[in-house]
């Protein structure tokens, strides 16, 4: 069974999240996808970053598009709140932001990274065991002050 050929598409999709060899040329592959799926991740974890438990980190639409404009023109000039709050992604990032689209990891290398990890049953069984029993420890200390209150 023969697979029908590739066809890459020009001026479709959102150009706030286009690859540079998208915005700028008709020659672009599927790393230009790993770009697009950088600044989502880049966009994601500044919604989730830690410092904006009480604040957007994107205060507004063009603080994300300037945001967004500053990884373009230089990778490795990440956001400090992603570099205080996920460092272990910065590495990750500033590859799939790579100006270069040869520089970039292929989605199989993404998947395969720590980052990104499985974990097997096991594991997971693991990590449940151990929250239940920092539950459990929690619920003794409370039921010792509330009885030692009474």
């Amino acid at each position: 069974m023969s697979r029908p050929p590739l066809h890459l598409t020009s001026g479709i999709g959102t150009t706030t999240y286009s690859s540079p060899e998208q915005r700028f040329s008709n020659h672009y592959s599927t790393s230009s996808d790993i770009f697009s799926a950088g600044l989502i991740l880049l966009e994601l974890l500044m919604c989730c970053c830690r410092a904006t438990v009480t604040r957007r980190m994107f205060r507004t639409d063009m603080h994300r598009l300037t945001v967004f404009q500053q990884v373009r023109d230089d990778p490795s000039d990440l956001p400090p709140e992603i570099l205080q709050g996920y460092a272990q992604f910065a590495p990750v990032l500033r590859a799939m932001l790579s100006k270069d689209p040869h520089a970039r990891p292929t989605a199989k290398d993404i998947l395969e990274l720590p980052q990104f990890g499985k974990k097997t049953s096991r594991e997971l069984l693991s990590v449940i065991e151990a929250k239940n029993e920092a539950i459990e420890a929690k619920d003794r200390r409370v039921g010792t002050v509330i009885v030692g209150q009474s």
